[in-house]
Order: structure tokens, then sequence, then C-alpha cells
């Protein structure tokens, strides 16, 4: 969690490590044996089971609108995580039941009990870790991310390091330390035990007066580049597509804005 990451997300860790033992902090590496094993048979079972019904409670409860999951899907534009939505929509990634409550009454306790005792073990307040391994990548449809030259999944890349503390119930607190070369924040996570809350406040307010104020990002640069990306996407995906595809979408481009065009021979 602290080293398989993308090197700039590495060096603004290490930089960050260093600001803050110079205010007194102090640094122990830990290891949680069979973390992956623990977590793997936890959080995914939970997660795929109530994630559904946990969307459409908060949205009708919580902010009292009148939506329904697949309306709420319906609104999604983002290639990847549309892709693993639709799952929950068809019903395909919701696991038997039996598989959640062994997750929810024997997982979920064992990767409690992991943490708890590297705690204790090391006589420590909080874990820190980079909240993401790698720093944030324009929007493709790809489902794929480089990290170190390997092609990982891009959804579980992002959400590895956050799915810990998420599963576990654990309070968790992210704080920007600093950004790449290429002015993408990178930020760290702090992990603590529960009900310790208001003191990792506290801890992240001392935090960011021990760190120099990062500046604000080239938003402009940020939305050019993406403009770009997705113009190319766009222009693939029309040289990919066959005539009749064609033909069946200026036809609803004609219907949605004005009179008929006569749709281009794709070969010419």
């Amino acid at each position: 969690y602290q080293r398989r990451v993308h090197g700039e997300t590495a060096a603004v860790m290490e930089i960050t490590i260093r600001a803050l033992r110079s205010r007194g902090a102090k640094f122990v590496d830990v290891a949680i044996p069979d973390l992956s094993e623990l977590l793997s048979r936890a959080s995914s079972p939970v997660y795929r089971f109530e994630l559904r019904d946990s969307i459409e409670k908060f949205v009708r409860l919580e902010l009292g609108l009148k939506y329904s999951f697949e309306d709420l899907v319906d609104q999604v534009s983002t290639p990847l995580l549309l892709r693993v939505l639709e799952d929950h929509l068809s019903g395909r990634a919701r696991p038997p039941e039996d598989v959640y409550l062994a997750a929810l009454n024997t997982h979920v306790p064992a990767l409690q009990s992991a943490l708890r005792e590297c705690f204790a073990k090391h006589n420590i307040f909080a874990l820190l870790y980079p909240t993401t391994p790698l720093p944030a990548r324009p929007v493709t449809p790809s489902d794929k991310v480089l990290l170190n030259g390997t092609e990982r999944h891009a959804f579980w890349s992002y959400t590895r390091n956050v799915d810990v503390g998420s599963c576990a119930g654990f309070p968790c607190l992210t704080l920007p330390v600093g950004s790449t070369t290429e002015g993408f924040p990178v930020g760290a996570e702090l992990m603590s035990l529960p009900w310790a809350d208001r003191a990792l406040l506290q801890v992240g307010v001392l935090i960011e007066d021990a760190l120099p104020l990062m500046p604000a990002p080239s938003l402009w640069q940020m939305v050019e580049e993406a403009e770009k990306l997705q113009q190319s996407t766009a222009m693939q995906e029309l040289a990919n597509m066959s005539n009749e595809d064609m033909h069946a979408l200026i036809k609803k481009m004609s219907l949605s804005h004005g009179p008929t065009v006569q749709a281009p021979n794709k070969k010419k």
C-alpha cells in the first residue's frame, strides 16, 4: 500500500513524511499479514450485495429524492463506472446471501481484528498511505490502467487503498499533500481506530499546518487535454461504425435538431 504505487505518488509521500518527521512525528513501517486475502474475502461480497439497496435508501431517505437505481445509472457518463453499475443493475454482481453473511459475520471481523492487532503491536495512532496508488488520468472507455508498467484494472487500482478502512468501518481522513509534475493532486489517507474520529480530525489539522500550501491546479489545461482525448475517442468510434449504425445516428440527430440530412457513404 505504500510501496506498490506510481513513482510520482511515492515521491510526494516521501516528501510528506520527511516534512512531518521534521515537526516531530514518528513513523514506523508496518505489515499486516494476509491483508489482501482478508480484504478480498470481506470487501467484495459486502459491497456487491449492499450497493444497490444502500444507494437507493440514501437517495430516498437522506436526500429526499425519488430516484431509482435505474434513474441514477442512466445519468452516469463515465464508461468504467457505468460498466460496474450496470452489473449491479442486472443483478450479475450480487452474490448469494450465504456468501454475503459469511463475509459480514466472519471475514469483516477478521479484517478488523488484524487491524487492531497492528495498532496494538506497533503502538500507533494512525496508518498513513497514499489515497490512490496512482495519480488521476483522463476519463477513457478503457477499464485498464498502467501502474509502473503493468496493466491493471482501473477501478480496483484507484479504490484499492481506501477499501481497507471502508470495509473495516474504521475512521479515515484524506488530505491533499502535493501534486504531480502535471499538476494533479496527490492525497494521503490516515486511518485510525473506531471512535477516534475527533482526534483524527485534529491530527489532520496539524498535518495541514505542517505542509506548504498546494498551488491551484491548472484547470483549463486539464480541460483542454480532456477535450482533446474525448474528440480523439469520438472520431475513433465513428471510424469503427458500420454504415447501418452511421445512418441510424444521423437519423437520430436529424429528428432531434432539424430537417433530415442525407447520410454520407462511409467508404467515401
